[in-house]
């Protein structure tokens, strides 16, 4: 599993903007199933936020890249990689979060909730949204 960084000047400078303590992250996507896109910790909420940005319109192959993405997410979780890498989140709340460019029909809303229903077995979030600016 690859971890994106910034330079610290540019991940304090993004802290303000994502309302977090501090976030990493990296330039990669949902067809980079190995990278961790984003790092973001809420310390006031307690909370572990490791985005995923999904640019790619939805379709069986969205979902096939999607559902591997998250379950490397789980992995970097479960393995410890996380809580080494950033030992403050170790009594954090983990939340998956997937930012779209593309609004999901139906059937991508359906699929979101599957993995969403999956992860929560796991006692982790997923949460997903738009991100600001796309079509």
């Amino acid at each position: 599993m690859i971890i994106g960084r910034t330079a610290g000047l540019v991940g304090r400078a993004l802290a303000p903007l994502l309302l977090v303590s501090y976030a990493t992250l990296c330039v990669a996507h949902i067809e980079q199933p190995d990278m961790i896109d984003l790092v973001s910790v809420n310390k006031e909420r307690a909370e572990v936020n490791l985005g995923i940005v999904q640019q790619n319109p939805w379709n069986a192959r969205t979902f096939s890249l999607l559902d591997r993405k998250v379950r490397n997410y789980v992995s970097f979780v479960e393995s410890g990689t996380m809580n080494r890498t950033y030992p403050e989140t170790m009594t954090m709340h983990v939340v998956i979060e997937v930012a779209y460019f593309v609004e999901p029909d139906d059937r991508a809303r359906s699929e979101l909730r599957r993995l969403e229903a999956e992860i929560k077995r796991k006692n982790f979030g997923l949460r997903w949204f738009k991100l600001p600016g796309s079509k």
